[in-house]
């Protein structure tokens, strides 16, 4: 099973639809994906169910107290092959307190440990944190690759430096030893074209390395998420119906980074 860590330290960026649409494309491939929901608003369990899951069959509970055993895989409604491990806000919460005070940065390897045969992929979704969280830190701890969504804003700059350079340091001192994939652009609306092209080059200046890919900012993507159900999917079904007249370019933009992941293509050809 190969784990794919989704960070970067602010909120709003697209980690918890990046998380779920990324997921989707990957069952699309045939490979079958556990999502794992450790940000403490639990955005991504509500819109995959609709509900918050039982606290002792979330995630939290199973970092903060192991004799809890295993986070329950709750099934897709609709998209099968994908499972989730839940989060609740208070038990999410209690973890990160308890494994702090621990400094227990392999907590979630531990878990995943059990369960590496049953899935392909495991995509974790992180809490807007910074990399001190030490929920971050088993998230990086765990993961082959780590993927870092942003937008293109003077104001998320400084974190997207300040992820990059944690990231760096831990492969240094051993506590992460993942492939660093880069940054995943996600479109905001209204932006100007200066401030983008700006921000972008500031990055590249820096080095800091980044997909060839830009998620355009679709009605179907944040319609897809409140609906509970992945961008693929939910575009495929929609053109099928003949409710919408053309293929989305977000789930198709989607589905090209999933092909990034897994070896299909060196490179991501831009969505236009």
């Amino acid at each position: 099973m190969r784990v794919l860590t989704v960070h970067l330290g602010k909120g709003g960026v697209g980690k918890s639809s990046t998380s779920y649409c990324l997921a989707g494309a990957l069952v699309d491939a045939g490979k079958r994906v556990l999502l794992v929901d450790l940000d403490s608003n639990a955005s991504l369990t509500l819109a995959y169910g609709g509900q918050l899951c039982q606290p002792q069959e979330s995630i939290g509970m199973a970092l903060a107290m192991p004799s809890a055993g295993l986070p329950r895989p709750l099934p897709h409604e609709h998209v099968d092959g994908l499972w989730l491990w839940g989060g609740t806000t208070q038990e999410t919460g209690a973890a990160e307190a308890l494994l702090s005070q621990r400094n227990h940065v392999s907590a979630l390897a531990e878990l995943l440990d059990q369960v590496s045969s049953d899935y392909d992929w495991c995509v974790i979704d992180t809490p807007p944190a910074t990399a001190t969280s030490t929920l971050v830190a088993n998230a990086f701890h765990v993961a082959d690759e780590l993927l870092m969504p942003a937008t293109p804003e003077w104001g998320v700059l400084p974190q997207i430096g300040l992820t990059y350079e944690a990231y760096r340091r831990r492969l240094e001192v051993g506590e992460a030893s993942g492939q660093l994939r880069g940054l995943l652009w996600n479109a905001v609306p209204g932006q100007r074209s200066n401030e983008r092209d700006d921000v972008m080059a500031e990055v590249a200046k820096r080095g800091i390395p980044t997909l060839d890919v830009f998620i355009p900012r679709e009605v179907l993507v944040s319609e897809s998420y409140a609906m509970g159900m992945p961008i693929t999917w939910y575009a495929r079904h929609l053109l099928e119906d003949k409710q919408i007249r053309k293929p989305s370019k977000a789930a198709a933009a989607f589905t090209h980074v999933a092909g990034h992941l897994l070896g299909l293509h060196n490179t991501v050809p831009v969505a236009g």
